[in-house]
């Protein structure tokens, strides 16, 4: 199918004299879309596609696409390093299919697309960012400002960036699919995170750095998830403790939600000697010993404003 393709197209390029690129969109890793029968290894190897977009399936936009492993498959076993790969965002956001679709925004598009950037994507896919029926959170100011701002890493530099826990969507059919979140906080429980935040190093004395989490604030009866102090729940990256900095419940869209569940955020300041270039582990500890349940994890990072 693809090489018939290929054929007509590239009939159709000495008729027109010019050149007819083919765009082809994959499951988020190299072995579910090999799975699913779509053999871009081949395509990438006789040439038979021009640019390849690793995408989530729909149901969100996924934060963690292995870009290194379609690298090493289309160009480096490929001999083929002609070949485009980018990077899709769906706008549909969330940290786990049983929660409430909210849609991304500017500054969650901007996180997911400085990681995929950073991880070596050639360029980024918005998938259903329109203006009327799928959109955007605060769609009126922001479209416009994304569409021009997550085409390189110099132009999301400088501006806030958050790199959010969600979820693949899309699994083989042997897999057994995987949510990191929800996940329970608890006396010998203690959750950890990976979360890849791009390439910081050359910016730490620029921005500043904050954990937020998400947590059932009803979990065990009314309130009693509820976060309110350093002493509560304990965040480390990377083996450093971060300090406590309060609610974040003014933080922008997207957040959790679900039902008739309440969602607490809370903000952690992140020494930056803490950071580093790609994933960054968080651990939450629950100091208090009372079991928590998390809805959200991220790593917010914000310019320093002087």
């Amino acid at each position: 199918f693809m090489r018939d393709i290929r054929k007509l197209l590239d009939f159709w390029e000495i008729e027109r004299g010019h050149e007819i690129k083919l765009a082809v969109r994959v499951p988020a890793t190299v072995h579910v879309a090999e799975n699913s029968a779509l053999d871009a290894k081949t395509w990438s190897k006789e040439r038979l596609v021009d640019l390849v977009t690793v995408t989530a399936r729909w149901s969100s936009l996924d934060t963690d696409m292995p870009m290194e492993e379609w690298i090493a498959a289309l160009k480096n076993e490929s001999d083929n390093q002609d070949i485009q790969i980018g990077a899709g965002l769906e706008v549909l956001f969330r940290s786990n299919p049983s929660y409430a679709p909210k849609a991304d925004s500017i500054e969650t598009a901007s996180g997911a697309a400085y990681s995929y950037l950073s991880r070596g994507a050639d360029y980024i896919y918005l998938f259903n960012h329109m203006d009327r029926h799928t959109k955007m959170s605060y769609n009126d100011t922001d479209y416009n400002l994304t569409l021009n701002r997550i085409n390189s890493l110099e132009n999301i530099s400088g501006h806030i960036k958050r790199h959010v826990v969600t979820y693949r969507d899309k699994w083989a059919i042997d897999e057994t699919p995987y949510y990191a979140l929800p996940a329970t906080c608890s006396t010998g429980n203690t959750p950890s995170f990976k979360v890849h935040i791009g390439t910081i190093s050359n910016r730490k004395d620029r921005e500043n750095y904050y954990v937020i989490l998400g947590e059932n604030q009803n979990l065990g009866g009314e309130g009693v998830g509820i976060i309110d102090s350093g002493t509560d729940c304990t965040v480390e990256v990377n083996g450093a403790e971060c300090e406590y900095m309060g609610k974040a419940n003014d933080l922008r869209e997207p957040t959790p939600a679900s039902g008739n569940l309440k969602f607490d955020l809370v903000k952690y300041h992140i020494p930056a000697a803490a950071l580093q270039d790609g994933y960054n582990t968080v651990t939450v500890t629950c100091a208090d010993g009372t079991p928590r349940e998390l809805t959200w994890v991220e790593i917010y990072v914000e310019p320093i404003t002087k």
